[in-house]
């Protein structure tokens, strides 16, 4: 049987937030995240889930999900899943979509919630959301944690 995908716009699958500024050289042990990976260290979280979206410069499009509550910089804009959307399953779609294309701005690239919120995309129930999301989060399990040490290949 073949599943229909509904068509939505990003507005209707996530809540946008923007992130913070974080003072330099911050102390806590609460990972901070700007367009490029982790920054530095906050002493509270800004959200307990989400998608860090690069919002700015070279990194501008670039994703992350991280796996637990994070503080994120000003330039990025955190994605939030609405009831019946699967954050794991839309981290997988949204790195297909290749975000920096629809940056705007002419010294760098830029994105904004006006331009995101009306990009369309297809989207499948939550039941095949979570059963795709499962099955790729499998293998990033298994090229971030091998079975086997490389000395074990080259041993063996």
């Amino acid at each position: 049987m073949n599943e229909q995908w509904e068509s939505l716009k990003l507005k209707d699958v996530f809540t946008f937030h923007n992130g913070k500024k974080i003072k330099p050289n911050g102390d806590g042990e609460i990972k901070a995240f700007g367009s490029n990976g982790i920054i530095g260290f906050a002493e509270k979280s800004l959200f307990d889930s989400g998608i860090v979206i690069g919002r700015v410069g070279a990194y501008c499009g670039a994703l992350f999900m991280p796996k637990e509550p994070f503080w994120a910089s000003d330039n990025t804009i955190v994605v939030k899943s609405k009831e019946g959307f699967s954050l794991a399953f839309m981290n997988y779609y949204m790195s297909l979509l290749n975000l920096n294309w629809y940056a705007g701005g002419s010294a760098q690239p830029l994105l904004t919630h006006g331009w995101l919120k009306p990009i369309e995309i297809k989207i499948p129930s939550l039941l095949t959301q979570q059963k795709i999301a499962n099955i790729l989060s499998a293998y990033d399990d298994l090229i971030e944690k091998p079975q086997f040490g490389i000395s074990h290949i080259v041993t063996h």
